[in-house]
């Protein structure tokens, strides 16, 4: 009896509907195997579709004298799935039999396991009705068989990645619906973060993975493990890691600074972009769900996808907005520099450059701290005057700053708090009088007292005690002042 149908013979199996049903993978350079194959039906579109190999069996001996004189390219055995030839197979396909094996979820489990990493198990099944993990006994017009309940196929297919693509042909004397179910190795996914440096990768992954399984790996972290020997390195990878740095002092102490992003493009320049994602995989736990922040350049993330896919993962691309990413330092001093030449075009008309003459006070310990010697005020802006005042005995009436400029006076209370102040003066052991009295002070006075001169001072109790003189030079005095700095500095001491 014919089951397969094909064009001039026909079938009770309507074959080239079933095949669309199927949905198989794309099978150009697979390996394809069909469990239960029949006449060889779809060993011939495998063949046709470009499969280097093609494997079909069957028990039914005349179904395989059949199959290979249509496909005599194709290997066809006569044997039954408890000869199973060896994987791993790119396509299996288990097509309207599972029903006949006498342990169904153990047929499935050994068929999954020929599949190669990226393979898939094309079966097609009944679907009992009812609730439940069970097998529910059907009679059919020829049979009596099992078939498992929705919840019994999502238990038996647990430990892989699968989903039902659809209704296969129901055919006559079908009482049950049959589905096309897709499933394949159940692979740990690597999400990927390989965006831009300063465009957010390690904040996303660490709002996204905080409060789950998944292992979080930073590439620039790795680096720095391999510079100061605190992990190993394939020796070509560790060479060009450590190749390229900047150095800098801290004090006596000679720094280095890297560039992670520069080793990536050096890396995948010397063409060991293999080797590197290898490098990232060995610091993972295996069969373990992963997130990768490192930076990749766009031009080769797509490689990094196949190359995790290639070795067992499921790689998913995260993608987001860069519009507020850090520019690089390239970048920052070019627009840094242009900026500078724009301030430079505008001439920002400035007033007169300040001169501080701070005196030598006895009683007190004090600190101007604006305005600094030399600073230029932009046109009619107020001369600020902050600092502070720590005298040797507490006034009983508070003090008060003040700024004379001939017959003009001005003054404003000593009301800061500054505890660093305190400390600098005292130390760790500020006595307990001075710890709630006020000692910073800040007042502006016009900018036109420059042109004469005027001064600053505090009121100590009963006592005025003056603490600098601050004029404005002329343009003419800043001119030749500014000269002679410059010439100082060109001059050389001789011995």
């Amino acid at each position: 009896m014919q089951y397969q149908s094909f064009p001039g013979q026909s079938g009770s199996s309507l074959s080239v509907d079933k095949l669309a049903g199927l949905r198989l993978p794309d099978l150009a350079h697979k390996r394809f195997l069909d469990v239960g194959c029949n006449e060889g039906f779809f060993c011939g579109f495998a063949h046709f579709s470009g499969a280097t190999e093609v494997i079909g069996l069957d028990k039914s001996s005349a179904a395989i004298r059949k199959a290979q004189k249509r496909f005599p390219v194709c290997t066809f055995l006569n044997q039954s799935w408890d000869q199973l030839p060896d994987g791993p197979f790119d396509v299996i396909l288990l097509a309207s039999a599972l029903h006949y094996a006498a342990d169904q979820e153990a047929l499935i489990h050994r068929l999954a396991s020929l599949l190669s990493p990226n393979g898939v198990l094309v079966l097609e099944v009944g679907i009992a009705p009812g609730s439940g993990k069970r097998w529910v006994d059907v009679t059919r017009s020829i049979d009596q068989c099992l078939f498992p309940t929705r919840a019994m196929l999502t238990k038996v297919l647990k430990p892989y990645a699968w989903k039902i693509i659809g209704h296969s042909v129901k055919q006559k004397g079908d009482p049950l619906q049959r589905y096309v179910v897709h499933i394949q190795p159940l692979k740990p996914f690597i999400y990927l973060l390989l965006e831009d440096s300063g465009s957010g990768k390690s904040t996303i992954s660490a709002r996204l993975f905080k409060d789950t399984k998944t292992v979080e790996l930073s590439g620039d972290v790795l680096f720095k493990q391999v510079i100061y020997n605190k992990t190993e390195a394939p020796v070509a990878l560790k060479q060009l890691i450590e190749a390229r740095f900047t150095e800098y002092q801290v004090g006596d102490e000679t720094k280095r600074s890297y560039n992670w992003g520069d080793i990536t493009k050096r890396i995948i320049a010397a063409g060991l972009l293999a080797e590197l994602v290898d490098f990232w995989i060995a610091h993972l736990p295996e069969n373990t769900d992963a997130a990768l922040d490192s930076y990749v350049p766009a031009e080769h993330r797509d490689e990094v996808v196949r190359l995790f896919s290639e070795r067992g993962f499921m790689p998913v691309m995260l993608n987001w907005d860069q519009s507020n990413s850090v520019s690089s330092r390239k970048q920052d001093l070019q627009q840094i520099e242009a900026y500078e030449h724009w301030l430079k075009a505008s001439k920002t008309k400035l007033g007169p450059e300040v001169r501080v003459k701070r005196q030598q006070v006895a009683g007190v310990r004090f600190s101007l701290d604006r305005p600094t010697q030399a600073s230029r005020l932009l046109t009619n802006e107020p001369v600020a005057i902050a600092g502070w005042v720590v005298p040797e005995k507490i006034p009983q009436s508070g003090m008060v700053v003040f700024a004379r400029h001939h017959d003009s006076y001005i003054e404003v209370p000593v009301k800061r708090k500054r505890n660093d102040v305190l400390k600098k003066v005292f130390g760790d052991e500020v006595p307990a009088e001075y710890k709630s009295v006020p000692v910073g002070f800040q007042l502006d006075v016009d900018q036109a007292w420059l042109k004469a001169g005027f001064t600053v001072g505090v009121k100590v109790g009963e006592d005025e005690v003056q603490l600098a003189e601050i004029r404005g030079l002329s343009e003419g005095e800043a001119t030749i002042r500014a000269a002679y700095r410059k010439v100082r500095g060109l001059l050389k001491p001789v011995r």
